[in-house]
């Protein structure tokens, strides 16, 4: 017969403690790394289908817009251009913003023209102003109506070269545009010998709430020696004048802890490294060429 004495059983039992504390540490730190790699995976997720989902908008409207203006429009400008969009019935920036009501009202949305329905799919709730919007800058334009504006920011990893001149489908004569800004829906001259070939651009910029945005210095050889987080200071940004016509929106100046899409300008904070730091942001654009009707 084998007799476990009181001093052994609370040895057994003190060991047993111990390695219940140390699995709960366990947990906790897989539990912690689990769910920094969820989160950017689903970061990266969001930022993958706004890409795709501009790319198939972007393709819509330049197949709707292909021989539906007129052909009176040859030589004009990209403004002129722009303009035909409202007076046609394609587009009108005035329903980038749409009330709460205006948002659930499917016989409303119905009305719409047909770009603006293609881009109903990428609007954001606007808890600051109560509103569904696409996402960037609220402005009003020459109207007095509400709109969108898109900031293009400098570039973050070591480059610093602003607006756009680091875009791929814009060039300095789109429209509505400037240094800095350039409207959601924009039009442009393609460059083609015939006159009759314009671009539509659309730009829209993604920001996932589980990503943060780095400002990265690098050396001669491109390899990263400093990143660090972009700090949330809306007074600190240097975007220069909006387009022609447009102007700042009554907007909220962002607040710890606030929406990823809010503040001044529309780029968002969160939380972290015991700061108010930027989401990470990319903006995506797409082009499509179409013709005037001959």
């Amino acid at each position: 017969m084998i007799r476990v004495t009181s001093h052994s059983t609370r040895g057994l039992s003190f060991k047993r403690l111990q390695r219940q504390g140390q699995a709960l540490v366990e947990f906790a730190i897989i539990s912690f790394v689990l769910s920094a790699i969820v989160a950017g995976l689903l970061g990266i997720l969001v930022l993958a289908l706004g890409s795709f989902q501009n790319n198939i908008a972007a393709e819509n409207a330049g197949r709707l817009l292909d021989k539906e203006l007129s052909s009176e429009l040859t030589g004009s400008s990209a403004k002129d251009v722009y303009m035909a969009l409202k007076d046609g019935g394609f587009y009108n920036e005035e329903y980038l913003v749409l009330s709460e009501q205006q948002f659930f009202d499917k016989a409303f949305l119905s009305t719409l023209p047909q770009i603006n329905q293609l881009l109903l799919p990428s609007f954001i709730h606007d808890t600051d102003h109560e509103l569904f919007r696409y996402p960037g800058t609220l402005v009003t334009n020459a109207e007095g109506d509400n709109t969108i504006l898109v900031p293009l920011l400098p570039d973050f990893d070591s480059g610093f070269v602003t607006g756009i001149s680091r875009a791929r489908e814009l060039n300095t004569n789109a429209y509505p545009s400037a240094d800095n800004w350039v409207a959601p829906v924009s039009i442009m001259a393609t460059g083609d010998p015939t006159p009759s070939k314009f671009k539509i651009v659309i730009c829209y910029p993604s920001q996932p709430g589980s990503l943060i945005q780095y400002k990265v210095l690098r050396d001669a050889q491109g390899e990263v020696i400093q990143q660090s987080p972009v700090e949330a200071d809306d007074s600190a940004l240097s975007l220069g004048d909006l387009p022609a016509s447009y102007s700042l929106g009554n907007n909220v100046p962002e607040t710890n802890k606030s929406p990823a899409s809010s503040g001044l300008y529309g780029l968002g904070e969160l939380y972290a490294y015991q700061m108010s730091v930027r989401p990470y942001r990319l903006v995506f654009e797409s082009g499509s060429i179409f013709a005037l009707s001959e």
